[in-house]
């Protein structure tokens, strides 16, 4: 018996030892520091690049060979097209967090611009953070296009460049009437000429439809919730919830200092269907849809025309002109639109601040209403509210016009009693 208990005490000693002396030798983190798994750019590969089979973007590391591919195309003949990726087909399988990954625009510079085509399926791209000091190059997740863009989400970006800024492309020209639809962004977007929330300036018959915005976007000249500088060009069904801010002297009236919020100024360009519910403001010319519009005095073919839009966002100049839905008007026509928001100027000239537009130049504003006591040196102008949210207002709106293009909301359930389009259901 007692030795029995002398084996036991010996037991439970010696494993008392072993327990202290595992706990004195256990490695701590400093000793394993964690290894960095370095970042390799590497290529799809799934799909074969057609229409029916794109090739499938899955990581990160996918999207920076994209972007380093395009940026490293042979400009010499008759190299000039490799690695543009004309006509091919691309899309994102998954989500892709972009925190502290170094990455340029695809198709930074003009000489090789990005030629395919991107459908973001819905997923949502994070944190992807650009800084370009180059007044050459454009800024945004693709910089120069000519390519068909979908589905694609950005979410908490930070976006920061010079001249043709933009979240999803800083400069996107119309080949074979291409379209960007159905994307979105949130985050910071600056820059210093032709900035806007998802394209800094679209031109040559392209087409953005049903894209927000929803941050802030800072240049000094035109600047805009959805596209900074349009020409000939169209925007349909886009929303801006995002302030939308131009900032420049007089040194830049050359450029001329708007600020829209769905673009800061455009020529011959056609709005319909869009919406505006930030704030507006500039130095200069302020207007909630459009800050600057030029074109002829006609209306041609679904262009030069702002139609079935509203604005619900203040409009701040601080000395220059601000408007409800145009600030400077050059031309083109305003129909079917109304504007509830503050709007004001510090210039004490009365014609810079208006209801719809500044500087009608000749051209026709019809079926576009105004609530009153929202222009600050028009105290009286306008409408009383329960006619703005009436269904007499309802019908002047959709006066003449095919189908219903405008809804009542009664109820206040969709856009605070005020009337709001058809396609936001």
């Amino acid at each position: 018996m007692k030795f029995k208990l002398l084996v036991f005490c010996i037991f439970i000693i010696s494993t008392a030892f072993q327990c202290d002396r595992d706990e004195a030798t256990e490695p701590t983190d400093n000793d394993n520091p964690p290894i960095d798994t370095p970042f390799t750019p590497t290529s799809w590969t799934r799909g074969n690049g057609t229409e029916s089979n794109p090739y499938l973007i899955e990581n990160a590391e996918q999207l920076v060979y994209l972007s380093l591919k395009v940026n490293e195309t042979n400009t010499q003949a008759p190299y000039y097209t490799q690695n543009r990726f004309e006509h091919i087909y691309f899309k994102i399988t998954n989500d892709i967090n972009m925190a502290n990954i170094d990455f340029e625009p695809i198709g930074k510079s003009s000489n090789f611009n990005f030629l395919g085509n991107l459908n973001g399926n819905s997923k949502i791209i994070s944190n992807l953070k650009i800084n370009s000091t180059s007044e050459t190059e454009a800024t945004g997740l693709f910089g120069y296009a000519e390519g068909n863009f979908k589905n694609i989400i950005l979410s908490n970006c930070e976006i920061t460049g010079v001249n043709n800024v933009g979240g999803i492309c800083g400069f996107f020209h119309g080949r074979d009437f291409i379209r960007l639809e159905t994307c979105s962004v949130t985050g910071i977007i600056n820059g210093k000429i032709r900035v806007g929330g998802i394209i800094g300036q679209a031109s040559g018959a392209t087409t953005t439809e049903l894209c927000t915005f929803d941050g802030t976007v800072t240049g000094e000249s035109d600047t805009g919730g959805i596209v900074g500088e349009l020409l000939n060009s169209k925007i349909r069904k886009c929303v801006n919830r995002g302030v939308i801010t131009s900032m420049g002297t007089d040194a830049y009236l050359y450029y001329g200092v708007h600020s829209g919020g769905i673009t800061g100024s455009t020529y011959n360009g056609y709005f319909e269907n869009c919406i505006n519910k930030g704030l507006v403001k500039s130095t200069k010319t302020a207007g909630g849809i459009v800050g600057h519009s030029g074109g002829p005095n006609y209306m041609s073919a679904e262009y030069n025309e702002v139609k079935n839009c509203y604005n619900m966002g203040d409009v701040k100049s601080t000395n220059g002109i601000a408007a409800g839905i145009m600030g400077y008007r050059g031309g083109g026509e305003i129909n079917y639109t109304f504007t509830t928001g503050r709007i004001t100027s510090g210039n004490s000239y009365s014609e810079n601040t208006q209801p719809i537009a500044a500087n009608n130049y000749g051209t026709t504003t019809s079926y576009s209403f105004c609530l009153k006591g929202t222009v600050g040196n028009m105290p009286n102008s306008g409408y009383e509210e329960s006619f703005m949210k009436s269904a007499d207002l309802i019908n002047e709106l959709n006066y003449d016009q095919a189908g219903i293009v405008w809804k009542r909301d009664p109820n206040n359930q969709i856009n605070n009693g005020f009337p709001y389009l058809a396609w936001e259901e």
